[in-house]
C-alpha cells in the first residue's frame, strides 16, 4: 500500500503519495494552464488544469473560507480536500472501490481557520447515462458501497458517468457511518429527485428498496422538510440575504 506523504511548500501544507506530489509543486509555482472553468462561485472553484502536459481536475472548495460555521469547524476539522484525498484513497486502497475518482494531493494552507484549501484529482471523460443498463449499473454500485458503510453526500446523475463501459463516480467524500442508515437513505432520496431519473422514470426503489429503520425514516423526514415549499422560500430569502 503506497502511503500519503506530508510536505511544506512555502505556506503551503501538502499531501499525497509520493509520486504525485509534484502535482501540488507545480500548481503552486504557477506551472499548469487552465483549460476550462467548470464552475466559478463563492462557494466553490472548479476547472480542468494541464501539468506537464496532462489533464487534471482542481477543486477549491471555498464555503469553508467564507460560511462562518464552516470556518469555525475547519479548526477541528481536516477540511474538505483532505479529507476527500484520505477517504477516497483508503475506499479505493482497502475495498477497491476502483471507479471512484482518483484524488492525487490535497494543499491547505491554514493560521488559526483555513484560509485555502485545493485538491487535484484525475480527469475523467466519459458518457452521460442514457440507458436502463447504466442507471442499474449505479444502483447495483451504490448499494455495494453503502454496505461497506460508505456514502456518497450529493449522488446523483451529474457526478457520474460511464467511461469506456465503466462506471466512474466523483464529487465526494466518501464519508462513512457507523450505525444509522440515515446518509445512505439520503442519497437514495437524492438520487430519486435527479431530474435525468425523473426524465427516464427509473424506478431507484425497486431495484434499491430503503430499509424500515429510524435513519431512513428521518432521512425521509429531513428530505421533504428541506423541499417543501415554506423552507424553499426562506433559503431563497436566506441566499439573496447572504449574496448582499
Amino acid at each position: 500500500m503506497n502511503i500519503l506523504k506530508k510536505r511544506m511548500h512555502n505556506s503551503y501544507t501538502v499531501y499525497g503519495k509520493e509520486e504525485n506530489l509534484y502535482l501540488a509543486e507545480e500548481f503552486l509555482n504557477q506551472n499548469y494552464e487552465t483549460i476550462e472553468i467548470f464552475k466559478d462561485t463563492k462557494r466553490n472553484y472548479v476547472s480542468k488544469i494541464k501539468i506537464q502536459g496532462k489533464y487534471y481536475i482542481l477543486k477549491s472548495p471555498r464555503s469553508e473560507q467564507i460560511l462562518i460555521q464552516k470556518k469555525i469547524l475547519s479548526f477541528f476539522k481536516r477540511g474538505e480536500a483532505l479529507s476527500t484525498l484520505l477517504n477516497v484513497n483508503y475506499a479505493i486502497q482497502n475495498f477497491h472501490f476502483t471507479e471512484l475518482v482518483m484524488p492525487y494531493v490535497a494543499i491547505t494552507k491554514k493560521g488559526f481557520f483555513l484560509k485555502e484549501s485545493f485538491l487535484i484529482m484525475e480527469y475523467v471523460e466519459g458518457r452521460d447515462f442514457e440507458k436502463e443498463e447504466d442507471f442499474i449499473k449505479l444502483i447495483d454500485w451504490i448499494q455495494n458501497f453503502h454496505r461497506k458503510g460508505f456514502y456518497h453526500q450529493d449522488l446523483n446523475t451529474s457526478n457520474v458517468c460511464i467511461q469506456n463501459d465503466k462506471l466512474r463516480v466523483f464529487d465526494t467524500q466518501a464519508k462513512r457511518e457507523s450505525f444509522s442508515y440515515y446518509h445512505r437513505s439520503y442519497d437514495i432520496l437524492t438520487l430519486k429527485q435527479d431530474l435525468l431519473v425523473l426524465e427516464k422514470n427509473f424506478p431507484i426503489e425497486k431495484y434499491y428498496p430503503l430499509p424500515k429503520n429510524i435513519g431512513s425514516l428521518m432521512a425521509k423526514f429531513i428530505k421533504y422538510w428541506k423541499y417543501n415549499p415554506i423552507s424553499l422560500y426562506f433559503r431563497e430569502k436566506k441566499q439573496k440575504a447572504r449574496e448582499k
